[in-house]
């Protein structure tokens, strides 16, 4: 792949302007019917456990299979989740089902979905250095589906706004059809699973993506682990990133963001104690992904590698 190539696969995994991530203070003009479904049914959607378990199960397989698929190396799959255990078990959720599934993609990125999956890129452990660096992308990622935040943004009059006439007129349909099973049912959630799919993957805003790094350092500390030295992820992530790209994923979110991300945090952590827990797999993981100490994308012929 060549270099200019390697850019473009980049801005298009970060490279989406900040203007498409929902938050709450955009303002959008909706029409009659998108008013209604907001106001009748959208925001007035529960966040239950059960909800939010069968919510996250139905959309896995389809968003996986979008980003390439599970990475068929089964040693690599047993190593990220025995570390992820020791994380899990931190969580205040504990009804979920909590998983973790590495993907075969080779961009440096990572995100959650509702009732406890964390999805992370092969590529991202690519540049992994750190236990540290690790259970802050796993915490961070935990934090989206302990606190709901993709149902938080459904419930905003942004996501209506996002959606095509017709999508509105088939969730309205759904609805109506089927109150009591609401987006769960299989129409409603056909007709928005894009939709949701693009707020996974581009990230949540400013204001709930603050939310998660300060959830994952409380995670963080009752694990053991550093959040002072797993915040240097953010700088990596940085520094991947083209000159003048605006990036929108759970991670990263341009370079502006990203500073202003890794100074709040070591505000909010204080000293760094210097302990460092047991971390299960983590030897494993680098023994097949070392660590890249140059900063440059794998090229497509990678994609299947190691």
């Amino acid at each position: 792949m060549s270099g200019p190539s390697i850019i473009l696969a980049l801005v298009m995994c970060l490279g989406l302007t900040l203007a498409g991530i929902p938050n709450a203070s955009s303002q959008s003009v909706l029409s009659p019917a998108a008013q209604q479904l907001h106001e009748d049914h959208l925001s007035k959607l529960s966040a239950s456990d059960a909800g939010q378990i069968k919510l996250g199960r139905d959309l896995e397989q389809r968003f996986i299979a979008r980003v390439g698929g599970r990475y068929l190396n089964p040693a690599l799959q047993t190593a990220v989740a025995d570390f992820a255990q020791q994380l899990f078990l931190q969580s205040g959720r504990r009804a979920f089902p909590w998983r973790v599934t590495v993907v075969n993609n080779d961009l440096p990125s990572a995100w959650a979905l509702p009732g406890g999956h964390v999805v992370i890129y092969k590529g991202l452990l690519r540049y992994v250095d750190t236990p540290d660096e690790l259970a802050l992308v796993i915490t961070h990622e935990m934090a989206h589906a302990e606190q709901n935040h993709l149902m938080d943004i459904v419930r905003r009059p942004t996501f209506v706004a996002r959606l095509t006439p017709s999508q509105v007129t088939t969730m309205l349909a759904s609805f109506q059809e089927n109150p009591i099973a609401g987006i769960l049912a299989p129409r409603a959630l056909g007709a928005v699973d894009n939709a949701l799919f693009e707020i996974v993957r581009q990230g949540y805003g400013a204001e709930l993506e603050r939310a998660a790094d300060d959830a994952a350092t409380e995670i963080m500390r009752r694990s053991g682990h550093s959040p002072v030295r797993g915040a240097t992820i953010f700088q990596t992530l940085s520094a991947l990133a083209p000159v003048g790209a605006t990036g929108t994923t759970s991670l990263y979110a341009g370079r502006a963001e990203t500073e202003d991300r890794i100074e709040a945090l070591e505000q909010t952590i204080g000293a760094d104690d210097g302990a460092q827990p047991p971390n299960p797999g983590y030897d494993v993981i680098k023994s097949i992904f070392p660590t890249r100490r140059h900063l440059g994308f794998a090229r497509a012929s990678e994609t299947a590698s190691p």
